[in-house]
């Protein structure tokens, strides 16, 4: 009989403590997939935001012609509504307007300019109202969105050059590039260096 009971009580604690291994394995299975899920989340969610063009940007643009392609038929595409980006190259305020001479470059995801790339061509935008030409300087980076009008053509030197004009709908300066600086600490000393290069005892026989 004493045998009986030890017999059931032990069966009883083996599956007790299967249950309660069962029990904390599937709640730790759980966690984990919990916490994979959501450290995916905020990566989706980070790289959304990374990438994401600035609010003036953010237009439903199907299929809009590039400038390279627009410069080889610049009248076929009047009307068209475009994004394009570069480096300004000159600034001139007329009456009402001013006029941006804009160097194009290919956009990333975010809509900036990629300055390391290649120029995709010139453009003209005309913007209502004034525009400080201390802001809008030569070099800086802008992006615009707006509609295309009838081309203009004006001198690159002794060159006849067709540029694209766009009427300004929103544009975007972006800041300018910050370069990352170096810092030297005066106060550092390393008793090895002699200011030239190091060679072995040998070298100098």
């Amino acid at each position: 009989m004493v045998f009986l009971k030890q017999s059931l009580y032990a069966k009883n604690s083996f599956y007790e403590k299967n249950s309660f291994y069962e029990k904390n394995s599937f709640y730790e299975k759980n966690v984990l997939h919990m916490k994979i899920l959501f450290a995916l989340l905020l990566i989706v969610f980070i790289a959304g935001c990374a990438t994401q063009p600035p609010a003036p940007l953010r237009i439903d643009l199907r299929t809009p012609p590039g400038l390279s392609q627009v410069l080889q038929a610049p009248e076929k595409y009047q009307g068209a509504i475009v994004r394009w980006g570069g480096v300004i190259q000159n600034v001139s305020n007329l009456k009402s307007q001013t006029r941006l001479e804009v160097v194009g470059k290919a956009l990333d995801s975010s809509a900036r300019p990629i300055i390391d790339g290649q120029s995709t061509g010139r453009f003209l935008v005309l913007v209502e109202g004034f525009l400080e030409p201390t802001e809008f300087a030569v070099n800086r980076e802008i992006t615009v969105v707006g509609e295309l009008s009838a081309s203009e053509k004006k001198p690159i030197g002794e060159y006849q050059y067709t540029y694209p004009v766009v009427k300004a709908q929103t544009y975007y300066l972006w800041d300018e590039r910050v370069e990352p600086k170096y810092y030297y600490d005066p106060w550092f000393y390393d008793p090895w260096y002699w200011g030239y290069p190091r060679y072995p005892w040998w070298y100098y026989y």
